[in-house]
């Protein structure tokens, strides 16, 4: 594994391995950043001879590096890394070298998919993240995320029981439940010695009725 350190422009290698021509996707490289990279986003670049591959770095600073600039023996691997903000570069750092790229074994051609440049590796990190987040849709639609039907509430339609103890109260509310409270003055409270109880319903089970109690106190909603 290597081990590279950013600090601001200069870039250091605090750990090395050797490395062959022919291998794919096996060296593992781990960047830290001083303070002055806060904020940017940060992209690694390998180059050897004339071959130069970058690849963006995500929230570990950590990659492989890309197999394109492993493919000739006898030539320097170098490394650095582009700091980018709003899509301008902003804090590049000088070149580190990696050591001289060994010559590898190889048991014939090897063709491998290209290493996506850096605006296929965003397209393809959005396509990931609009697929998860089509998962999550398809899950809240299928009702994966729904909770246990809680109790059922008590039945009637809002108006405590009337009991001997609640006569001549009159109905309020406390608590942010309807409750019989005593009696007072002013507009607004319900009294009568001749109701005996209160129907709260809508104007078409009202009219539905076959018989209005006179002892029955209708409002009715709306």
């Amino acid at each position: 594994m290597f081990c590279l350190t950013a600090d601001k422009v200069c870039l250091s290698v605090e750990q090395r391995e050797t490395v062959t021509s022919g291998s794919v996707n096996v060296y593992e490289v781990q960047f830290k950043f001083s303070a002055d990279w806060e904020g940017l986003d940060r992209t690694a670049v390998f180059a050897a001879g004339e071959e130069q591959v970058s690849v963006v770095l995500g929230s570990s600073n950590t990659c492989t590096i890309p197999w394109e600039v492993l493919q000739s023996p006898r030539r320097e691997l170098r490394a650095g890394v582009c700091g980018t903000k709003g899509g301008e570069v902003v804090l590049p750092t000088v070149w580190a070298s990696l050591g001289t790229i060994r010559e590898g074994c190889s048991p014939g051609e090897n063709a491998q998919p290209p290493t996506p440049d850096v605006y296929g590796q965003i397209l393809a990190a959005a396509e990931e993240a609009e697929r998860i987040a089509q998962s999550v849709r398809d899950d809240a639609d299928a009702g994966k995320f729904d909770g246990k039907q809680g109790p059922k509430g008590p039945p009637g339609d809002g108006v405590p029981p009337i009991s001997e103890e609640d006569e001549n109260k009159i109905l309020g509310v406390q608590g942010g439940k309807a409750a019989w409270m005593p009696g007072g003055s002013g507009t607004g409270n319900v009294f009568s010695p001749d109701i005996t109880a209160i129907r709260v319903m809508d104007r078409a089970e009202y009219d539905a009725l076959p018989v209005k109690d006179p002892q029955t106190l209708y409002f009715i909603r709306g």
